[in-house]
């Protein structure tokens, strides 16, 4: 029985797959308007959960991918966000060019969240700091 607004899916795992390639489509769309209006409505765990069932569906769509990294770094998620933002910036298709900028400011504050690192050199060595921190000096 096709979805009506009566009876569509109230989660992700609630969406049964379809077998046929313009069924398949409608799953995709049907997956990203939900986990669309969860990230709108700040539910970054549905929408974490949805965005990964319409990539299943259309594995390495951009704006899926880079939806699903706002949406990870809505929650904190860092690691998670750089991956899906990296991937999504990697295929420009798809995703509008406000998006895509939305994509990449996104990735630059995840990536300075995942890792910073700050290198000093000069004629007398060179000191690192990861992380905002100088790391321990080896005893030896």
């Amino acid at each position: 029985m096709p979805a009506s607004p009566a009876n569509a899916p109230n989660t992700a795992e609630d969406a049964e797959p379809a077998s046929s390639t313009k069924s398949k489509e409608l799953d995709f769309d049907r997956y990203m308007r939900l986990a669309d209006a969860a990230r709108a409505a700040g539910s970054n765990e549905m929408a974490l959960r949805a965005y990964p069932h319409a990539l299943r569906v259309r594995p390495g769509e951009p704006t899926a991918l880079g939806r699903l990294g706002l949406s990870a770094a809505a929650a904190g998620d860092w690691v998670m966000a750089t991956r899906y933002l990296f991937e999504a910036m990697l295929d420009d298709g798809g995703a509008t060019p406000e998006e895509a900028q939305i994509f990449s400011s996104t990735f630059t504050r995840a990536r300075g969240e995942v890792a910073k690192v700050n290198v000093t050199a000069d004629t007398l060595g060179a000191s690192v700091w990861l992380d905002g921190n100088e790391p321990p000096i080896p005893k030896g």
